[in-house]
């Protein structure tokens, strides 16, 4: 697309952060600017993260490709060894071209603001819907969507389910741009997280939803898995005697709970901690990964970030 040497308008100084929190050809247009400037340095960046299997690069990599395409884009060479020189260079940049700054990130707006450069903080907002509800009824225990073939969603209560195949089905690009989505998502709410992030799966906790996500070579396909807690039980429910329930009160020192998949054992599980947080105790967890819906008094660890020291 050929563009004016007098192209006018507003010009964009953008950064990665507002690139991961989803920044688009379409934000800028509405903000009313016609020209973006892109260190160079953010480009070797997302190069490398995409190169190493992170899809939410590689999104950003096809976005300001998107950008260039309509906009007047223009890479500024710059080279920063360290955070500080990288804030410096943006402020810098930003003041020597007439820029606005777009950054995800909100000390970055602070110090822009501070040297009298304009900033604007970009932040997406977590949306009233997730992308993969409309296949969730209320007796949904989990879907299975895989690329290229139907997606199939289990229904019922634990140990009496059924498997439902659905007449829809979602290329590997569709679930990819979904799983990017996922990943923007869990990082604009406290009550969501990426759990586990390596080059060829994910596991991500979105809100009420665990999420695992595989992809080739892993997997044969892309596939995702969302589990969605169907209940939450205390332990009246589950019609305890009066001896069992008082000897987990006061001699359990090692519960094991077994059972087929399916069957409960998470329902029942957390049950249990809420029993215990009932009676005054402190309840901890550790979990690989962290699934279990306990109120906030529960402390949950996560086996995953820890390390053998």
């Amino acid at each position: 697309m050929e563009r004016s040497a007098e192209t006018k308008g507003r010009t964009a100084l953008i950064d990665l952060r507002a690139l991961e929190e989803g920044l688009t050809l379409e934000n800028l247009k509405a903000m009313n600017f016609s020209r973006v400037l892109v260190p160079s340095d953010l480009l070797t960046e997302l190069y490398e993260k995409a190169s190493s299997g992170d899809e939410k690069a590689a999104l950003s990599l096809s976005e300001l490709k998107r950008i260039s395409e309509e906009l007047d884009l223009k890479v500024v060479d710059v080279k920063a060894e360290t955070k500080a020189e990288s804030i410096s260079n943006t402020w810098k940049i930003a003041l020597d071209r007439e820029a606005e700054v777009i950054t995800g990130d909100e000390r970055l707006a602070e110090i822009c603001e501070i040297m009298g450069v304009k900033a604007t903080l970009f932040k997406r907002k977590f949306p009233e819907s997730l992308p993969f509800e409309k296949w969730i009824t209320p007796y949904t225990t989990s879907l299975h969507i895989k690329s290229g073939v139907p997606i199939q969603r289990k229904t019922g209560v634990p140990g009496n389910w059924k498997l439902e195949v659905l007449d829809e089905t979602l290329s590997s690009k569709e679930i990819e741009e979904m799983v990017v989505e996922i990943m923007r998502l869990a990082e604009t709410s406290e009550e969501s997280y990426v759990e586990i992030n390596r080059p060829h799966s994910l596991i991500v906790q979105l809100g009420k939803y665990r999420m695992v996500i595989v992809k080739p070579p892993v997997a044969d396909g892309w596939e995702v898995t969302v589990v969605i807690p169907l209940v939450q039980l205390n332990l009246d429910y589950y019609n305890l005697s009066g001896k069992l329930i008082n000897r987990l009160d006061w001699s359990a020192e090692g519960i094991v709970i077994a059972g087929a998949p399916g069957h409960g054992k998470t329902t029942f599980a957390q049950a249990l901690a809420e029993h215990y947080h009932s009676k005054g105790r402190i309840v901890k967890t550790l979990e690989s990964p962290r699934d279990l819906q306990v109120s906030q008094a529960i402390t949950q660890y996560s086996k995953n970030f820890a390390t053998p020291e």
